[in-house]
């Protein structure tokens, strides 16, 4: 096949800023591609450069007759502005995929949508969203191309967890910013604090830069919680998730989409307290986790009084089901189908 273009954001280890769940997620699908012999030229956004010659290596690959095929993996915005320049030169006929970063695609782009708006996002060959109610919506909005595939991973089942025994260790893995519900997580560790002493909390991620200050200040309060710093690396999350016995999800932010993290949990048979909001109940249900209403503390600490009182026998039968699960998450069940397309083969997703 021609090689292929990539336009997308990707991590630099150097500058944390630029780590996150859309540049792995980008990361993962160039080393795959990269792995089953895709010829793969990148156009990272991220890369240090002026503007000008960014928009000139985008326009050539649109221009450039020895590959007939452009993936797009960046924000709605910046994939809207380049669909608008390619509506323009669509005699090309080049065959254009888009995944959709994070949850909140409509909102993202609805200042932008002129009458012309959608049809732009209709040009494309696919476009692909992590989640099945998102797919739904945006169909019923007018998009024509939208098909369904979720966050992915290259899967390694944990082998040995920790036995559960009290006080059981909870985890919060993400960004820390307000928004994610931390704040939910000290108030509920309060008042569980205030009967026993059953659950500790660690906090790991990057803290907001203006957020550090007053969250330090709060932890620093609370009994039983610690802030771990920030991990990156695959190996050293995947050690370090093992020695939890349950992960904390309480987000409520705008742009949540399908966190790899609920994939990285899962993988080491760690189960999910998850708030409702956007899209997590798609992917955290009673098999592998617990659900509570999102922004609520009463229902939150509802959720964690109850999982203390339950017997620990619960606990484990849903590690099991976590491994079961995760299965459907594998980078090759999940983009099976895609890389036959891209190559101009037939076949399902296996």
């Amino acid at each position: 096949m021609k090689k292929l273009y990539f336009i997308c954001s990707l991590p630099d280890y150097r500058k944390k800023e630029t780590i996150g769940g859309e540049t792995i997620k980008n990361e993962n699908l160039l080393n795959y591609l990269e792995e089953k012999g895709v010829k793969v030229e990148v156009i990272n956004v991220l890369k240090k450069e002026f503007r000008i010659f960014r928009y000139i290596r985008i326009l050539k690959s649109m221009l450039d007759f020895t590959s007939d095929k452009i993936i797009i993996s960046i924000s709605s915005e910046y994939a809207y502005r380049i669909l608008k320049l390619y509506n323009k030169l669509k005699f090309l006929r080049k065959k254009i995929y888009y995944f959709v970063v994070g949850g909140n695609f409509p909102e993202d782009i609805e200042s932008n949508l002129t009458s012309k708006g959608i049809s732009y996002f209709n040009n494309v060959e696919k476009m692909y969203v992590e989640s099945l109610s998102l797919k739904k919506n945006l169909i019923k909005e007018g998009y024509s191309k939208v098909e369904y595939l979720p966050n992915f991973r290259k899967i390694e089942i944990v082998k040995k967890r920790k036995n559960l025994t009290f006080p059981l260790q909870l985890v919060f893995f993400s960004r820390i910013i307000p928004e994610k519900g931390v704040e939910l997580i000290i108030e509920m560790v309060k008042i569980i604090n205030k009967n026993n002493k059953n659950i500790e909390v660690d906090f790991i991620g990057p803290i907001e830069k203006k957020y550090e200050a007053i969250f330090l200040e709060k932890i620093r309060e609370v009994e039983n919680i610690k802030y771990r710093g920030v991990i990156w690396n695959k190996k050293k999350i995947k050690d370090t998730l093992v020695n939890y016995d349950l992960l904390l999800f309480p987000t409520y932010w705008k742009g949540e989409g399908f966190p790899g993290i609920l994939i990285d949990a899962l993988e080491n048979g760690l189960p999910v307290v998850s708030s409702d909001w956007h899209y997590n109940t798609e992917i955290i249900n009673d098999r592998v986790g617990y659900i509570f209403k999102s922004k609520s503390l009463e229902s939150f600490t509802y959720i964690i009084e109850k999982i203390i009182t339950a017997p620990l026998e619960e606990i484990e039968e849903k590690q099991k089901k976590c491994i079961e699960e995760v299965k459907k998450y594998d980078m090759n069940r999940v983009l099976n189908r895609f890389l036959k397309e891209i190559k101009g083969e037939k076949g399902e997703r296996e």
